[in-house]
């Protein structure tokens, strides 16, 4: 029988072999990505704020933009400047302010919100706040803000708002935005939402029926819905092979201590990254323990949404001897490439020591594109710290990686794992080429 330890390293470098034989896993719970927006939308709603008549206007501020603030004289619900505790972030025509914005624009002196005289209004670059569409796109922690009329683009259209689940929202388009939170009757009637509205962010209830009247319309943003998974791994057309990769050197290899250093700090698989990234793989497994046994996939990855913290949803779509899986899995984007190795090979807790490093800069050539890169060589040692009988486990990790490359950026790479001496011991080896790849643009 395999030990432990030949047991995990052959799950953790053979992990191709595996999901063909394996029943389809289902997809990540997205209950903690829908908590988290929630909470960020009841932050706005429930936070505690204190106004001085600084932040007061009814007139035109320093750059000539009308601006009347939703103070006690503007709205009888609205924001006191008598020392007295507000409740909810007062709205702004085009807010986007986060929390820590707002406090810090409101001690200094900054308009708390901005109610516009109409839809042609200029935003004030002089208020703090947040309007019903900001405060979507911070709740969805959006980098940048989106507004009634963009939000759409982001979004599934639901068939049904029976459909509707905490963190969706009712849109309509050129008008108001709200956050359900959820339905308050079991025959989904009147819903729960969160809405950044004049005076302030507040908790509302709603009659479906007569939201639909005004022409609202239940969406869910594209990486809370499973198909967002299939469509994360579609590139628009098949991957292609852009064929073998051409490392050129610039100089010479860095300095041993600097090399070591460097290889410590390899950014994983899955970092950095941003939902929409992909590449496509191909990978090679062999086993000596299995007599040489070798087998070739392609594999499609790509990110369905950054869930924050440090985790990160990938969905992997695996073709090899005319079989295809699809599967959905949580990962850490936080992790160092040496770091999700040892943690692989060695469970919660297991630390690599790097014995030799060689690293040398230059460019990668790979098919018509040229990449600044650099050329990996390292031999690293992994022992878990819990186990019974201690055992050492030597890796070795040669590639090709460029920042420009998504997913960890290694262009071409070989891991090799050697667990020495008994009846657990065994060789394994998967390589892997990079096929094609898309970044995701940056949202502006």
């Amino acid at each position: 029988m395999l030990s432990r330890f030949a047991r995990l390293a052959l799950v953790a470098v053979l992990a191709l072999a595996a999901p063909l034989v394996a029943r389809q896993q289902a997809p990540v719970p997205l209950d903690a990505r829908r908590a988290r927006i929630l909470e960020i939308a009841a932050s706005y709603a429930t936070h505690e704020w204190r106004a001085t008549p600084k932040n007061v206007l009814h007139g035109d501020d320093p750059d000539g933009v009308r601006v009347d603030t939703p103070d006690v004289a503007s709205d009888e619900k609205g924001f006191a400047t008598d020392g007295s505790t507000n409740v909810g972030v007062p709205y702004m025509w085009g807010g986007f302010s986060t929390l820590d914005e707002f406090d810090r624009g409101v001690a200094e002196g900054k308009l708390a919100g901005h109610i516009p005289k109409g839809r042609e209004s200029a935003p004030s670059r002089h208020a703090v706040g947040v309007d019903c569409s900001g405060l979507v796109s911070l709740a969805w922690e959006l980098p940048r803000k989106h507004s009634t009329r963009s939000i759409g683009s982001l979004c599934y259209r639901l068939d049904s708002p029976n459909e509707l689940l905490p963190g969706d929202v009712l849109n309509s388009f050129n008008g108001h935005v709200v956050i359900v939170k959820e339905f308050v009757d079991a025959a989904k009637t009147r819903v729960r939402v969160y809405e950044a509205g004049i005076p302030s962010v507040v908790e509302s209830e709603y009659d479906v029926a007569k939201l639909l009247e005004q022409k609202y319309v239940p969406l869910r943003y594209k990486p809370l819905d499973p198909r967002f998974a299939a469509e994360s791994c579609a590139f628009r057309d098949p991957p292609r092979d852009l064929g073998p990769a051409r490392f050129e050197p610039a100089g010479e290899a860095l300095p041993d201590a600097d090399a070591k250093a460097a290889v410590l700090a390899l950014p994983g698989p899955f970092s950095p990254v941003r939902a929409g990234d992909r590449v496509a793989l191909s990978w090679k497994t062999r086993r000596s323990d299995f007599g040489g046994f070798s087998e070739d996939a392609t594999i499609l990855r790509g990110i369905v949404r950054d869930e924050g913290d440090g985790g990160v949803s990938i969905h992997e779509r695996v073709m090899a001897g005319g079989k295809r899986l699809d599967k959905t899995s949580a990962e850490r984007a936080d992790e160092t490439l040496l770091e999700r190795v040892a943690r692989s090979l060695g469970g919660a807790g297991a630390t690599p020591v790097v014995r030799t490093a060689t690293v040398r800069r230059g460019t990668i050539t790979l098919g018509d594109r040229s990449l600044p890169g650099e050329s990996i060589a390292l031999e690293a040692d992994v022992t878990a710290p819990d186990a019974s009988s201690p055992r050492v486990i030597r890796v070795e990790i040669t590639g090709l990686r460029s920042p420009e490359v998504p997913l960890g950026g290694f262009v071409e790479t070989k891991l090799a794992v050697h667990v020495a001496g008994g009846p657990g011991g065994f060789d394994a080896t998967v390589e892997e080429r990079l096929l094609d790849w898309e970044r995701a643009a940056p949202a502006r």
